[in-house]
Formats: structure tokens, sequence, C-alpha cells
């Protein structure tokens, strides 16, 4: 149940030909004896999967089928701080037995925390989703997927503002990264009060892309009410007014030459 780091060791065709890894730790070391010619190799490193959430080189598992390449798909099983980083261009040759490489791994997760100022004392409870986020990404630092919805719930401070409203929080905590760098990320804010719940959907261009720190901060004055019309056509009425008029006198449009 505790994330773990492993070390993948490609061939020069971008194929991997073995997987190691242990416990996350100070000292992060592994040893790989698999090299058996000369070539160019390469290692790539994951911290922060389950020991059952990563692929495996051994194609006889159930863990995985296919062979791994730089092209894999590597899913982001949970929202929890997930790393990657490579050491390429490992030149092994005949008569050196030894290679000691340093890998230094980047997050490819964000961390988001929000904040919404004077909230009125009427409200209950208050969500932030992020509902198009990423779930996979490639040994590359690739981000795919738009797919991944992740809620997130706000706390009520103690202490009430001097116009008795209240400012809600929540922590920086690890979220999902968005894949796009540029464009505007959407937000879904729900909140309750005695009437029930409403869920109102903006958007920041603010994006929570990979190893990004984002706080996000608003005020309740900033929402906008909205207000449901319904149109009703009502009957006729049922009193029939009887009115007199005289005919008036004779017009004629005849034309005279």
């Amino acid at each position: 149940t505790d994330p773990i780091f492993m070390c993948y060791l490609f061939d020069s065709n971008g194929i991997a030909i073995y997987n190691r890894g242990d416990a996350l730790s100070d000292n992060m070391t592994t040893t790989f004896e698999e090299v058996e010619k000369p070539g160019i190799y390469s290692i790539y490193c994951v911290t922060g999967w389950f020991i059952g959430e990563y692929p495996q080189t051994t194609k006889d598992t159930e863990l995985y089928q296919r062979p791994i390449t730089l092209d894999t798909e590597l899913y982001m099983c949970s929202a929890k701080d997930i790393c990657l980083g490579n050491k390429q261009n490992i030149y092994v040759n005949s008569s050196q037995l030894v290679y000691n490489v340093v890998i230094n791994v980047d997050h490819i997760m964000a961390q988001a925390a929000f904040l919404i100022r004077n909230v009125p004392s009427e409200i209950t409870n208050i969500t932030v989703t992020l509902p198009r986020q990423a779930n996979k990404f490639k040994f590359d630092g690739t981000i795919l997927g738009n797919k991944q919805s992740q809620t997130l719930t706000l706390k009520r401070n103690s202490q009430q503002n001097e116009d008795e409203t209240y400012n809600w929080s929540i922590e920086e905590t690890i979220v999902y990264p968005y894949a796009k760098e540029t464009g505007n990320m959407p937000i879904h804010l729900t909140v309750a009060n005695s009437t029930g719940e409403h869920t109102f959907k903006t958007e920041t261009s603010a994006c929570c892309s990979k190893g990004k720190r984002v706080a996000f901060k608003t005020g309740w004055n900033t929402i906008i009410y909205y207000q449901n019309a319904q149109v009703n056509i009502n009957p006729w009425t049922d009193e029939v007014i009887d009115a007199d008029f005289d005919l008036g006198g004779v017009e004629t449009n005849d034309k005279q030459e």
C-alpha cells in the first residue's frame, strides 16, 4: 500500500527489457544486471505508483501482456505524487563493467489550493470539481486525457468575518494535471443551502498543468445570480363587452373626369 519507485531499462530500439524498483526512501538505488551485450541503453524512472499499478516487462504476468515501449500510455491511477525522469544514451562497451547513473525526476501531477471569501452564513457545504483533467502520461512526459473528474471539499473557517460571512478553503493538495498548457480550464463550484444544491460552471486561464502549484482565490461577490423565468399565457377573460356603433355617412370612391 506504500508508493514505490520503478526503473525501466530500455534498449536502443525503445523496448523495455527489464524493470526493477523498491520502496521510496532517502537513498533510492537499484541495480540492473540484464545487459548482456554492448550498445546504447536508457533508464526511465517513475515514482509514486503503488506496487500493483506499474506495468511489468515480464510478458507472462497478469499485470501486463504487451511489450513496454516509449509510447506506452501509463495511468495515473489516483491523485498522488507521481514523478518521472530518465537517463538516456548510456553507452555500454565491452571493457567497462559497471555504470553509475543519476536520474532526476520531476512532478507530473499538479497542486491546487482554493479560497472563497465572504461566503454567507446560510451556505452549508461547498465543493470544487475539476471535470476534465488528464489521467495518463508517456515516458517522455506527454500528458494525455481530458475526462478525469476530481472533486475537492472545502472547509468553513471557524472564525466569522466582520460582516458575519465566512471564508471557505482547502489547503494545497495534489490534483490531476490539465493536459493543455494553454487555454481555459473548467471549474465547477457546487454550494448547498436550505433550498438544496446549486452548481456554478466557470473556467480559469490558470491551468493545473504538470508540476504547477496554483492557489485559486475568489470572493462570493463574484458569483452570478440567476433566476428561472417560466412564461404562462393566461386564458381569455369570460367577460364579453356589448357595444353599439353607427353606420355613419356614405363615402364614394367614384372618379370624375
